[in-house]
């Protein structure tokens, strides 16, 4: 092993690479070798999108279609064997193929006032399984969502009251609209209940759940825990998520004791005082955030004040410009009130994993009102509330183990020390003479690079010996002078209000709660284009801006321009 350093520039589609030999003082001596390695990007030439993208949604489609066929047949031989089809096939087919003769609308209209044939019945449920309306799911809500649930409210209101079937009967097309799932299983427990009388011994209970299952069930969604990391310190642990209650006090308590205040005469620096610490964390615990100028007013600055004319903060001079304080808290208090406050510790945390586990709407919002006995309005607003996403990188455990030092007031580093982890090498190292195959991060680009990088390594260590050290990809302002780092700092300031300007309007306006990149993008282009199409010149307002009327136009074509930006 050489005493030289090796450094690694990983791209999409190249790897730069470069071997640097130091004398005993640790100074760069001598350039050994360099080269790049470029590769196929794993995407689409022109549309940019990962290589397995159309295998993918193939394979989604092949699914979806198999499971619908899997539920209908199911239902099907349930109506069968209890007599509410026939059993001849032909016979059968030419009951459910034959919408003139037995109008499954119109089937379900009378059977609400009347009673059917057992084979009529049969097919106004065997219908109901047919188109079973939209029910949405509170973790993978979209733009699009809110446009389906307007359309449904709009639906309901024209209904009057009627079932869904007993509507579309009379109406001249019962097509193109959207419907909800609860349409459907209203009017499936008022047909049951109208028919039932008149055939008792057929129309059980247990037929009536075993048929009900048959056309509701939802499969739910596959579990993506697996896809956790693990804790740094406790590697059998799973990483906590960052809107629980622990997480969001163990971030403001570390964010408070690394602060340190400069004297702007000797340019040291000292920590908060107890009383200030205290002071700033209980005021962060209820408030998303904290510029810097509110975070002087708590600790006890004002300019008046002689004694700190001048003091700055260690994370103001930095790329912090404010202290992110409790937003779970924030949020749960926002739309419960004083009953938030009115909760046990354990209540707080229990309500917070209702939130972040339960997937299905309709069973949230009956986990709110059944068991913790909130208004159809409060159970509401709750189903609404986007915590904070992602994961920290501790688990819980750790977590517990390290916040009693915190509220000590000790700094990060020294609060893991004290809880018995060492922050310096969280992980066990494991030497090896090369590079072993990458894990599957599910990522078809990142794969690529991966394996492109295991074999410059590989090959480097084979020709020139194992580096002493391996350092990847330098960061990019390390060679810019002290006035060019100024003004990009202060392109980067302006650059990140534009952006939270953005995300206020976004949330507040258009209720889009977790704005991604590409919406705020979206919203500055809009701002650029002064509200108007720029080849039309027609008016785009806020709410068509998400809609499928509007999207980003490419002017230079990517097959010409190789820039898709």
């Amino acid at each position: 092993m050489g005493n030289f350093t090796l450094g690694l520039d990983l791209g999409t589609n190249s790897i730069g690479w470069a071997l640097i030999d130091f004398d005993d003082n640790q100074q760069p001596h001598e350039l050994i070798a360099c080269g790049s390695r470029i590769f196929q990007e794993a995407v689409e030439a022109k549309t940019g999108t990962p290589k397995n993208h159309a295998r993918r949604a193939a394979r989604a489609a092949r699914k979806l279609v198999a499971r619908r066929k899997q539920r209908r047949t199911k239902l099907l031989n349930l109506l069968v064997r209890h007599g509410l089809l026939p059993q001849d096939e032909a016979e059968r087919n030419a009951l459910l193929l034959d919408n003139q003769a037995n109008n499954p609308y119109q089937l379900r209209k009378r059977g609400l006032d009347e009673k059917l044939e057992p084979f009529a019945f049969g097919r106004a449920l065997y219908h109901l399984a047919h188109r079973r309306g939209f029910q949405s799911n509170r973790k993978t809500a979209s733009d699009e969502d809110g446009k389906v649930k307007t359309a449904i409210s709009a639906l309901r209101a024209e209904m009057k009251g009627h079932t869904l079937g007993a509507f579309l009967a009379d109406q001249p097309t019962q097509r193109r609209r959207y419907t909800d799932r609860a349409m459907y299983a209203e009017e499936f427990e008022q047909l049951w209940s109208k028919q039932a009388p008149f055939a008792p011994e057929q129309l059980t209970q247990a037929l009536k759940v075993a048929i009900h299952n048959s056309i509701f069930f939802q499969r739910p969604l596959k579990s993506q825990k697996h896809l956790v990391g693990k804790c740094t310190f406790e590697p059998t642990r799973k990483r906590a998520a960052k809107a629980i209650l622990l997480a969001q006090r163990f971030r403001i308590l570390q964010d408070v004791n690394h602060l340190a205040v400069k004297n702007p005469i000797t340019r040291e620096f000292r920590p908060l005082t107890q009383d200030e610490r205290n002071k700033l964390s209980e005021a962060l615990d209820k408030q998303k955030s904290m510029a810097w100028g509110a975070v002087r007013k708590v600790v006890g600055w004002n300019k008046k004040d002689s004694l700190h004319e001048g003091e700055t903060f260690n994370l103001d001079e930095g790329k912090k410009d404010k202290l992110l304080g409790n937003r779970t808290a924030c949020d749960l208090r926002g739309a419960l009130g004083d009953r938030w406050d009115a909760l046990t510790a354990q209540q707080q945390d229990d309500l917070v994993t209702d939130l972040l586990t339960i997937d299905n709407e309709q069973g949230f919002l009956n986990r709110m009102k059944n068991h913790w006995n909130f208004d159809d309005t409060t159970a509401e607003a709750l189903a609404k509330i986007e915590l904070e996403p992602g994961y920290a990188r501790l688990s819980a455990k750790a977590m517990r183990a390290i916040l009693p030092h915190l509220e000590q007031g000790m700094i990060y580093s020294d609060a893991c020390k004290a809880a018995g982890y060492d922050h310096s090498n969280p992980n066990q190292r494991t030497v090896t003479d090369k590079l072993g195959l990458p894990s599957n991060v599910r990522n078809p680009v990142v794969q690529k690079a991966l394996f492109e990088t295991r074999k410059v390594v590989n090959a480097i260590v084979r020709k020139y010996g194992k580096p002493t050290v391996i350092r990847v990809e330098m960061a990019r302002d390390m060679k810019l002078s002290k006035r060019q780092k100024e003004e990009l700092q202060k392109e980067q300031n302006k650059q990140k209000k534009e952006n939270e300007i953005a995300s206020d309007y976004l949330r507040e306006r258009l209720g889009i709660q977790q704005p991604t990149r590409a919406d705020i993008q979206k919203y500055q282009m809009w701002k650029e284009c002064r509200e108007v199409c720029p080849y039309t010149n027609t008016p785009i307002s806020p709410e068509m801006l998400f809609s499928p009327e509007v999207d980003v136009e490419h002017i230079l074509p990517y097959k010409r321009s190789l820039d898709d930006s």
